[in-house]
């Protein structure tokens, strides 16, 4: 056989033994969980406000944070949560920038004064459930919506979580429209006017956003929960002790190490995007 078609079957193989993988990867339950007990019921949950912090960051913070995804998202994990019937394009797509703590080392500031918000709203707003809770990051995600991207279930809610902060980083009305956030007692008032305002409620209150009808939604959203600093790349379910999900990458490199600098780059091209994520391993 000549070698460049014993190349050409080679890089098929090798293809084909990437879509396996993939394929068992995202069919297969990756992780265990130990999420800590709710401090709040369901009902009483609901019936907690959203409490609104108008100008949370400065236009300042706000460009560092999106310049910091733009350095960043490439080395962080990274999943599309809806496409376009049309033409495949992702409509959410969500990074987790607290891959390897990276957001966490840069911004540790901001992470403080986002979890002071957070108690400080729990004292005035929600009875203070959260008393006592010693509190960590436990993700902190960048979302990016296009038009027709929604969070339609009504009553989504952050399982697992104690606290949840969401800070606007687009301009609304300028850089995008629709893309509301929805929750019991929001009513017609918006949320987020302008870019840098943020929202806290508990994790636990039902909540969902209307679709996207022009331009990009950027949303800063972090969760605070009684389990340690995670450093996956994304939403982890362990509380504490090591996460059981790999990266699909570490997976693939160890599984087929032997390939040339050519076919592993193209590997990672094949696999850009996809579940379970592309944090480095």
């Amino acid at each position: 056989m000549l070698p460049h078609i014993a190349n050409e079957y080679a890089t098929a193989f090798t293809y084909l033994l990437l879509c396996c993988i993939a394929c068992w990867l995202h069919c297969t339950p990756m992780a265990d969980s130990d999420l800590p007990p709710p401090r709040i019921s369901a009902a009483d949950a609901q019936a907690t406000p959203v409490v609104r912090l108008p100008a949370f960051l400065t236009p300042d913070e706000v460009a560092e944070i999106d310049a910091f995804h733009a350095a960043t998202s490439d080395e962080c994990g990274r999943v599309a949560k809806a496409s376009c019937a049309v033409t495949g394009a992702a409509l959410w797509t969500t990074t987790y920038l607290s891959t390897d703590r990276r957001f966490n080392a840069r911004f540790p500031g901001l992470l403080q004064r986002m979890l002071a918000a957070a108690r400080a709203s729990d004292v005035a707003h929600f009875g203070d459930f959260g008393s006592g809770a010693v509190l960590a990051p436990r993700v902190v995600e960048y979302h990016t919506v296009l038009p027709g991207g929604a969070l339609k279930h009504e009553k989504h809610y952050d399982s697992g979580s104690v606290y949840t902060v969401d800070i606007m980083l687009a301009r609304p009305g300028d850089d995008f429209d629709g893309g509301e956030f929805v929750s019991a007692d929001t009513g017609d008032k918006p949320c987020f006017v302008n870019s840098g305002d943020a929202i806290v409620f508990c994790s636990h209150k039902y909540h969902s956003v209307r679709p996207v009808t022009r331009g990009t939604r950027r949303v800063l959203v972090v969760e605070f929960w009684e389990g340690s600093e995670r450093s996956c790349g994304h939403r982890c379910e362990r509380a504490s002790g090591p996460c059981s999900v790999r990266p699909l990458r570490t997976l693939v490199e160890e599984s087929l190490g032997g390939m040339s600098a050519d076919d592993r780059a193209s590997a990672l091209r094949f696999l850009c995007g996809r579940q379970p994520l592309l944090a480095p391993g």
